[in-house]
């Protein structure tokens, strides 16, 4: 664009196909004002703007209670507007104010910004970056750096982070001086209102680009899906599912981490008794519930409700959606997609297949320890087979405070006297594991790093087994003596560890090769159930 224009920041969406006039994207074209276009232009469209409101400060009403004097203030006005323009065949939609409110929330794609920033970017010239990561909680940042700088001075793990936004300048000043791509694209640009038709082809050129492929492939790995069509889509494969009783391969687990010892079982609603409690979720045992519910929805599974039974609190408490503890993943139109957490992801089909066979390549044994019993505690387990065992040491809840981590740390649930470090969790308590996996990634690094830690750890073996205090060096450890073992409880009727949710396997090969870096052995572990 011309260096002689107004520099002006657009934000602008891409309206989906299937939307063909413009008033179809809006949620009240009705209410809104109309507006044509001058003519001639080199282009089609309308603008449409929310009635001007008027309306005090939602604070004032609160602090003039309290204040002696009456708050002398002007209203302000409140503005929002859409812009529709047609180009290259497709609709575009610049929003102002907060017009993209004016939309519905389906008519237009989803992370159409953000391809057409990692499109257009330089990637030496990056300002911000924003990443979900997943963990048992959904970990949302933002990196941003004081100057314009490359993609390698970002911390991404980009097996494991979903970029979100882009903030940076372009390649090319003349598609614009600064961009930020979510949804929206964000652009700074020297542009007059002639020139939208041109700069909308121009991004439209951009999001179509596969030029993102040389610094950016990895997007392609994980993605969220937020379009509500979809979603109703992958909603109607899983209820088909539950529908037709389907579902060895659906699991019910928490959303989040929980404390195991304190809670003593589960009901479904609309169970309410302590008698119809069940010492584990599963997906089985809610399907036996709701057979005479009639036809399974989605609305129906976000509706009923897991309820939790702490120990010592008489009352049944509603926590979750039985929508949100669903575990699931199925194809469709050629995709990977996984429901965790009630939220669908869709997966690249050969990054999924290049996880799984990573996995397969650890070392893996069956049978390596007692079969557990159906309902047993981990911690009951633990202790059993501490004492069923000869040589290995219950380390449960033995947490050692230590200067390089921020709250006490957990060495391990189980430790042998041939240098097992042993980590077991429940796959149906935690169908990401990366709570187990995490514990044993930190707990490695601190037995390695951290003098104090094992000054402490030898303490409390001295307690526990003093013959095996000497098993924990005053010096650094030799890493490669020492095998991490990550003991996954579940039924022995499934493909192993192919059975295993995605997320699980994808948290697996991140521990295991950051164990591995750090010169440990790496071993899984099924533990069987005792049906």
């Amino acid at each position: 664009m011309a260096k002689g224009k107004k520099a002006r920041h657009l934000t602008m969406l891409l309206v989906k196909e299937n939307y063909k006039d413009f008033k179809d994207a809006l949620k009240e074209p009705d209410v809104l004002n109309k507006y044509r276009l001058k003519s001639p232009l080199p282009f089609e469209g309308t603008l449409f703007v929310q009635p001007t409101k008027q309306n005090l400060p939602a604070w004032v009403e609160f602090v003039q209670s309290g204040v002696k004097e009456k708050i002398e203030l002007s209203n302000s006005a409140s503005n929002s507007a859409v812009l529709f323009i047609k180009s290259s065949n497709r609709t575009f939609a610049f929003t102002f104010g907060h017009g993209r409110y004016l939309l519905k929330p389906n008519s237009f794609e989803q992370n159409f910004g953000l391809k057409v920033a990692i499109n257009a970017v330089n990637p030496e010239r990056l300002r911000s970056i924003d990443v979900r990561t997943f963990e048992e909680l959904p970990l949302y940042t933002r990196q941003q750096a004081s100057i314009a700088s490359s993609l390698g001075v970002f911390d991404i793990d980009i097996d494991s982070d979903l970029l979100r936004g882009l903030t940076g300048e372009p390649s090319s000043e003349d598609f614009a001086l600064r961009l930020t791509g979510t949804d929206s694209l964000a652009i700074s640009v020297r542009t007059d209102f002639q020139d939208i038709g041109n700069k909308c082809k121009q991004v439209l050129t951009a999001y179509k680009s596969n030029k993102y492929k040389k610094y950016f492939s990895w997007v392609d790995h994980l993605q969220s899906i937020s379009d509500p069509t979809l979603k109703d889509k992958l909603d109607d494969k899983l209820t088909d599912l539950i529908s037709k009783g389907d579902i060895q391969n659906i699991y019910l687990c928490p959303p989040e981490v929980v404390d195991w010892e304190i809670i003593d079982g589960f009901s479904y609603s609309p169970e309410r008794t302590y008698d119809e409690l069940h010492a584990d979720l599963d997906i089985n045992d809610y399907c036996n519930l709701i057979q005479d519910e009639g036809t399974v929805t989605a609305e129906l599974l976000k509706k009923h409700r897991v309820n939790v039974k702490f120990s010592e609190i008489d009352e049944l408490s509603p926590k979750w959606s039985v929508y949100e503890c669903i575990v699931v993943q199925v194809e469709f139109d050629n995709y990977l997609y996984v429901l965790t957490g009630g939220q669908w992801f869709q997966i690249e089909k050969q990054f999924a297949a290049r996880v799984l066979k990573d996995i397969q390549n650890i070392p893996n044994q069956d049978n390596f320890l007692l079969k557990a019993e159906t309902g047993e505690k981990e911690g009951d387990y633990n202790e059993r087979v501490a004492r069923g065992i000869k040589g290995i040491v219950l380390m449960d809840k033995k947490n050692i405070r230590c200067e390089g981590a921020k709250t006490p740390v957990e060495f391990c649930d189980l430790f042998s006297k041939d240098k097992r470090i042993i980590h077991v969790k429940g796959k149906t308590r935690s169908a990401m594991v990366s709570h187990l996996l995490g514990q044993g990634a930190v707990s490695a690094e601190l037995f390695l790093r951290d003098y104090t830690f094992r000054e402490r750890l030898r303490s409390v073996l001295k307690n526990q087994r003093p013959n095996l205090s000497n098993l924990v060096p005053k010096t650094r450890p030799q890493t490669s003596d020492y095998e991490v073992v990550y003991a996954i409880i579940t039924d022995g009727g499934k493909k192993w560890p192919d059975s295993l949710p995605f997320f699980s396997q994808l948290y697996l090969r991140q521990n295991a090769q950051r164990l591995t870096d750090l010169g440990y052995r790496v071993l899984i572990a099924r533990i069987r159930l005792n049906v």
